[in-house]
């Protein structure tokens, strides 16, 4: 219908709720409030023709598309310069994709579909119409088209009002209607970037999940949780055609402890914009006051946004091995572990650390449960056996179970004894009172007797614990990763040597 519509050498518009006595050019007019500019077809027949011209319902002409160019404009939100003849017109592929859905931000259709497929000819899009599929998968299945057919980020600078945005934590980086791109904020309007912003030209993958995609992010300089980030879209923003004052950006939180390339859209109601490294908010826009954060260099990243987010899942418990991972070749240390708490389980298996020197096992008389004498031996602690604690984050850090160690250099000239102390921890509160969406592994040493009489007051409070263990010229620091174990994941406690600092604590 675009194509007929653009082949065509004139396009008549009949608007039967026009008098002819109405004057298009006062505000409040009855052209102002005709319903064909509400429509979502009308759209493509008001831009694809090269001329367009305007009937009242008496059938005597209003006006040309041309000649009603400034009453047009203030009405459809569209530029006076896609309005002219088709010979002195800007081309559609000049204006970005959030300027274009703009256009389309307050039409209507009968059916919901068609909110989308209406736009198929705006964008040279071809897809299947399948009706009956919904509008809001109808608009995600064009954005996904447009998206494997342009790298311009203008796409993902929407936003929606705060009540519908407080409607869930968590969102993909698709809008799910037109409407959301209505609501930049004053008369800014959203255009492609200027000036080059990235090396590569990388183009988004789309699959069924979500998005694979290339964005410029850089942490929020305001979360102590680590896990929000402001990701800067490759376009700009200002009042006018001419100025490009600011660089929108959106906020993203970070989805898993492990994995530094999932994060999810947070704060829909919020279109963060840029101006060099100062943001302000969207909806402060007509102000135009920066605010006081300062952000880091944005670095591009390739990240996956999932379309929903999937039920959590956790590793399934904690694994540690008797070894540390020497600091120099020459001075190894030997760990032992004398006792543990009756959380711990035990299976025997070959150690997969690189370069480090395993320890062993002894019985010996303890107010703690005794480990049995088993060479190389894991300790594993299951979330099952805690009351599913991995399962949903606690709202307090909680302790999970201790092992008793002692630390012998090579030689055994000389011998520490210390208690580590495993548990977990909700993330601190970000900006935005996101939930998080992992738990937080955490450890500390702690002394022995102060163990065995429960008194773990200093290990819970995160300024309190002890996160180094003094040796001669080193201390002792543990680290997390992920193992796998029986086909599933565990976080995994590495022991290390750090040369020792006049700041360590023990």
């Amino acid at each position: 219908m675009f194509q007929w519509y653009e082949k065509a050498e004139v396009c008549i518009a009949y608007l039967e709720d026009v008098s002819s006595a109405d004057d298009p050019t006062k505000d409040g007019s009855q052209f102002a409030q005709c319903r064909w500019f509400s429509r979502g077809w009308t759209l493509q027949e008001l831009i694809a023709p090269p001329e367009v011209h305007f009937y009242s319902q008496e059938w005597q002409l209003i006006g040309t598309r041309t000649s009603l160019q400034e009453a047009i404009t203030r009405v459809s939100l569209i530029p006076a310069v896609m309005l002219n003849t088709s010979s002195q017109r800007q081309s559609l592929d000049d204006f970005s994709v959030a300027e274009k859905m703009s256009w389309a931000a307050s039409r209507q259709t009968t059916r919901p579909e068609d909110m989308a497929y209406c736009l198929l000819g705006l964008f040279d899009i071809n897809m299947p119409l399948l009706y009956g599929e919904g509008r809001v998968k109808a608009f995600k299945r064009l954005q996904e088209e447009i998206i494997k057919s342009t790298n311009d980020d203008s796409i993902y600078a929407w936003r929606y009002p705060e009540e519908l945005s407080k409607r869930q934590h968590f969102w993909g980086l698709l809008a799910e209607s037109p409407a959301a791109f209505g609501h930049q904020g004053g008369d800014f309007v959203i255009k492609r970037a200027r000036y080059l912003t990235r090396r590569s030209n990388y183009v988004a993958t789309v699959s069924s999940r979500g998005l694979d995609v290339e964005l410029a992010l850089t942490p929020h300089p305001r979360d102590e949780s680590g896990t929000i980030f402001i990701a800067v879209l490759d376009c700009d923003m200002g009042r006018d055609e001419v100025s490009h004052e600011l660089t929108p950006a959106i906020i993203l939180q970070k989805t898993q402890w492990h994995n530094d390339t999932e994060f999810v859209r947070v704060r829909t109601d919020h279109l963060l914009m840029l101006s060099m490294n100062r943001m302000k908010l969207a909806k402060d826009l007509n102000r135009y006051r920066l605010g006081y954060d300062r952000l880091s260099e944005a670095q591009p990243r390739q990240i996956f946004v999932p379309n929903s987010l999937s039920t959590r899942r956790s590793p399934r418990g904690v694994l540690f091995h008797p070894e540390v991972a020497p600091l120099y070749h020459d001075k190894p240390f030997m760990i032992d572990v004398l006792s543990n708490n009756s959380a711990w389980f035990f299976y025997v298996s070959k150690s997969t650390l690189a370069n480090t020197v395993t320890g062993s096992l002894h019985r010996r008389n303890s107010a703690f449960e005794e480990p049995p004498h088993e060479a190389g031996e894991t300790f594993v602690l299951n979330f099952d056996h805690t009351s599913d604690l991995g399962a949903t984050e606690p709202a307090q850090p909680i302790v999970l179970g201790f092992l008793e160690l002692e630390i012998k250099q090579n030689g055994g000239w000389n011998s520490w004894r210390t208690c580590l102390v495993i548990g977990l921890e909700p993330h601190p509160p970000n900006p935005f009172g996101t939930p998080s969406l992992y738990t937080v592994p955490w450890y500390a040493f702690e002394k022995k007797d102060k163990v065995a009489a429960g008194e773990l007051g200093d290990v819970l409070a995160r300024e309190n614990r002890a996160m180094e263990h003094k040796l001669l010229h080193e201390v002792l620091q543990v680290e997390f990763d992920l193992e796998s174990r029986h086909s599933r994941l565990f976080y995994n406690v590495i022991l290390k040597l750090k040369e020792s600092s006049k700041d360590s604590r023990r």
